[in-house]
């Protein structure tokens, strides 16, 4: 069986609007083990074996870089303006051209310099820096050294 942690980043990651989450995160995670109680033991297992909150708010802990990876790689593509096709092959062409800064009319360009996308990682960085999902130059202010530049993230 999975980790409901990585369902649960999954959600958290890419659904609740950023208030609703600080507000509301331990109603959420409380709903969420409360129906993964009831469909443990819907399955005919001990409802034991699905946890208690707690083991549930440690798997989340440890596996915070999931909530991390989702934000940075899939909330972007979600919010990407969709005014040009998206498609597998323009997703992957000419990657380095983008990453260059060359070609901004690129979907995945377009998607990270998307204004509420940029939003979201200037809240969520300096979060995953304190928690070490993400590290920076020990003794800088990662407030005052986040930066966004040319649709990739940058601390320093």
């Amino acid at each position: 069986m999975a980790s409901p942690a990585l369902d649960l980043h999954y959600f958290l990651s890419l659904s609740p609007e950023r208030s609703v989450l600080a507000d509301h995160e331990d109603e959420l995670l409380s709903t969420y083990h409360a129906e993964l109680v009831s469909r443990v033991s819907a399955l005919g297992m001990a409802a034991s074996d699905a946890g208690d909150l707690d083991d549930l708010r440690a798997d989340l802990s440890g596996t915070s870089y999931w909530g991390a990876l989702f934000t940075m790689t899939i909330r972007p593509v979600i919010m990407a303006e969709m005014d040009k096709k998206l498609t597998l092959e323009s997703l992957v062409r000419d990657q380095q051209d983008t990453l260059a800064g060359v070609n901004p009319d690129d979907p995945r360009a377009r998607a990270v310099n998307n204004p509420a996308f940029r939003e979201i990682v200037e809240q969520v960085l300096p979060e995953y820096v304190e928690k070490g999902i993400l590290c920076s130059r020990p003794g800088r202010e990662v407030s005052s050294g986040l930066a966004l530049r040319r649709g990739s993230l940058h601390l320093g």
